[in-house]
């Protein structure tokens, strides 16, 4: 692991490398299926599916996440790379993944500014974080060759 403070931009980074036998799941001894975002997922915010009666502050944030997942040997990747990108002047999410040599690049950028949501945006606020979480869990599927 390495972490790297650039204190000029108020940047912190952090490197981890990992190995995990089972990240995947094999299905029918040909397809491989797994999330490279789950690596990241499950921070920011958790909005439960009930009506909102007072306003919803969201703090400032700013992130950018990159995994990449060496392809097991005699796999490739069966289908096209994937992207998403839900979001509005106050919300910014935009993720994609491809296939760059015998990796899985899976990137992700959020940017929330800090605000506070009357109760009546709060299904707009609450189904763009699920469309963040859908896009962070989204599978890549690998075919044997």
């Amino acid at each position: 692991m390495t972490s790297v403070k650039a204190p000029e931009d108020g940047r912190f980074g952090l490197r981890i490398a990992f190995q995990a036998d089972r990240f995947g799941q094999l299905m029918q001894s040909r397809l491989l299926v797994f999330r490279p975002g789950s690596a990241v997922a499950g921070g920011g915010y958790f909005l439960p599916a009930v009506e909102r009666k007072g306003p919803i502050e969201l703090r400032a944030e700013a992130g950018h996440d990159t995994v990449r997942v060496r392809l097991p040997d005699g796999f490739r990747i069966g289908r096209d790379a994937g992207s998403s990108a839900p979001g509005e002047s106050l919300r910014q999410y935009q993720s994609s993944w491809k296939a760059e040599g015998n990796e899985v690049v899976f990137d992700q950028t959020l940017e929330i500014q800090s605000i506070i949501v009357a109760a009546e945006q709060y299904r707009g606020v609450r189904e763009f974080f699920e469309q963040v979480y859908g896009a962070e869990l989204a599978p890549v599927v690998l075919v044997r060759k």
